[in-house]
């Protein structure tokens, strides 16, 4: 029993140390959660660090908007949800992956609300700003 037991350890710590020693754990890209490198979202190899590619949706690689294509998103969006409302105001800010814009949208009333389109195009609102009783 003594002796299994210890063949079993040995077979284990053997084992162990190879992966360790190959990269099987982290490196090699295969990563620690699904070949995200070190961590989560750490730099190892193949990584998801700074300087990696920005990919969207899905996996594809996400196209930066600009001006003119956070206008057209949100206008899309009111066009088919919210009828009446209109643009009042677009601000671009920069982030680390690329430009991002609060638009402000009035109703007939004056009511105010936000919305925010990300560097890739996600439109994130209506959120309330203003409310005009």
């Amino acid at each position: 029993m003594k002796r299994t037991a210890a063949i079993i350890a040995i077979v284990a710590l053997t084992a162990v140390s190879a992966m360790a020693y190959q990269g099987g754990f982290r490196g090699q890209g295969g990563g620690s959660y699904g070949g995200h490198g070190y961590g989560m979202m750490g730099g190892g190899f193949g990584g998801m660090g700074a300087g990696a590619p920005c990919y969207g949706l899905n996996g594809q690689p996400a196209n930066p908007v600009d001006d003119a294509g956070a206008k057209t998103i949100v206008q899309d969006y009111l066009d088919a949800n919210l009828k009446g409302f209109t643009i009042a105001d677009i601000v671009k800010f920069e982030t680390p992956r690329g430009g991002m814009y609060t638009v402000e949208v009035k109703d007939n009333n004056g009511n105010l609300f936000v919305f925010r389109v990300n560097p890739f195009g996600r439109l994130m609102g209506p959120i309330p700003a203003k409310t005009v009783k």
